[in-house]
């Protein structure tokens, strides 16, 4: 699983000074395939609950930088990629299983909310962006 061992003079023979050195590598396969010789599953990754979708080139930037912050923050979040219509990411949304869709447009972003719908019961609320990470952490429980 782990292979490794010392590198003496490996700086040296790539252009820099006399080093000693020590060094390990570890295939994450390996491992996987010695957990499930020894019946022992994965933990399986958690899905994300939230997906984010951008109407426009201007909604994008603030797409990312919203699924990276809710990502930090430990909520689950997928970012529908494309130029596809709300209807379709709502399909895919769909097809996610995500509890909730955040939609943002040129609309929104002048305003500084987002527009976010419940997936399962389809009903939609308009969030401060400033306030959307501690609101859906709140209704999703994390």
């Amino acid at each position: 699983m782990c292979g490794g061992g010392r590198y003496d003079g490996l700086v040296e023979e790539l252009g820099g000074p006399s080093t000693p050195g020590i060094g390990f590598g570890m295939g994450i396969e390996r491992v996987i395939l010695s957990l499930k010789e020894q019946g022992i599953a994965p933990p399986a990754l958690p899905m994300p609950r939230v997906q984010i979708s951008p109407l426009g080139d201007a909604a994008r930037n603030a797409a990312v930088k919203l699924a990276y912050d809710l990502r930090t923050a430990g909520v689950g979040a997928l970012l529908a990629f494309g130029e596809r219509s709300l209807k379709s990411q709502l399909k895919s949304a769909n097809k996610a299983d995500v509890a909730y869709t955040v939609i943002l447009g040129d609309q929104e972003l002048a305003s500084g909310v987002a527009v976010v719908r419940d997936m399962a019961g389809g009903e939609q609320s308009t969030v401060p962006r400033s306030e959307m990470i501690g609101w859906l952490a709140a209704r999703l429980g994390e």
